[in-house]
């Protein structure tokens, strides 16, 4: 079964929740990582879920998303690990990687025993490897942030970072079959992140499979949790992602 272990469903600073971060794993699929924030590599190496990892996906390089990276990495190291790991972001990521590390461990990078390889997103671009598509499409945060949609024959999903809907992404997930929606305020629009009331909006018209919903301002979990059951006695499609949970991704139905 293709599916998406979630690791983390919290913000930047929430605590029992992790960052917000997925693993996708299936038979004859590689494992990747989406989103390596500063709290999930415990919480891949308390389960070994490491292992196995082939490919790791960034959104975008914040802190939450992206400062697990160095500790996952240089666990290898001292691991031995061999096989390569390819590594997909916006734009500068190998540079972030690089500079990140020399902070964290000066050096060390160059003496990994294995490859990193670099796929550097960009909206209008798609990607191919190892059977999987990845396209992608902006939205408006404080930096470069990719909602990443991911296409496994007629399997797919969508992560979507941090910030709000854009019109590119709204057309990139229409007919994705499933959404990892974050939505960080319930009613008050702010710059950088979703609002539910944004993306409520949105979903009512888009012809997407089901919405989970994560990365909810610690201050609102209660709310959100009340809201979302409302939603769905209207819209079955909806839920919130909680730690722990396995996703599947089911075929996504032909449309005329």
């Amino acid at each position: 079964m293709t599916k998406i272990r979630v690791i983390g469903t919290g913000e930047a600073f929430a605590s029992e929740l992790s960052n917000t971060s997925y693993l996708l794993q299936g038979p004859r699929i590689p494992t990747i990582l989406f989103d390596c924030g500063y709290q999930v590599p415990e919480r891949l190496w308390a389960q070994k879920l490491h292992l196995d990892l082939d490919a790791i996906c960034l959104t975008h390089l914040h802190a939450d998303h992206a400062f697990g990276l160095v500790p996952l990495l240089a666990r290898y190291w001292e691991e031995k690990r061999r096989q390569p790991i390819t590594l997909f972001g916006p734009r500068s990521t190998q540079q972030y990687l690089t500079n990140l590390f020399n902070l964290g461990y000066p050096g060390l990078i160059k003496r990994l025993q294995y490859s990193l390889n670099f796929i550097e997103l960009a909206q209008n671009s798609r990607a191919t490897w190892q059977g999987l598509s990845f396209t992608c499409a902006r939205t408006v945060h404080s930096v470069l942030n990719h909602t990443v949609r991911v296409d496994i024959g007629r399997k797919s999903f969508a992560i979507s970072g941090d910030g709000q809907i854009t019109a590119a992404t709204r057309n990139l997930v229409t007919d994705v079959g499933i959404l990892f929606q974050e939505v960080y305020t319930l009613r008050t629009p702010i710059p950088v992140h979703a609002d539910l009331v944004t993306v409520e909006k949105f979903i009512a018209t888009a012809s997407l499979g089901r919405i989970g919903i994560a990365h909810q301002s610690r201050s609102e979990i209660t709310k959100f949790h009340r809201k979302v059951e409302t939603l769905r006695k209207n819209d079955s499609r909806w839920f919130i992602l909680k730690p722990g949970m396995t996703v599947p991704i089911e075929e996504t139905p032909l449309t005329n």
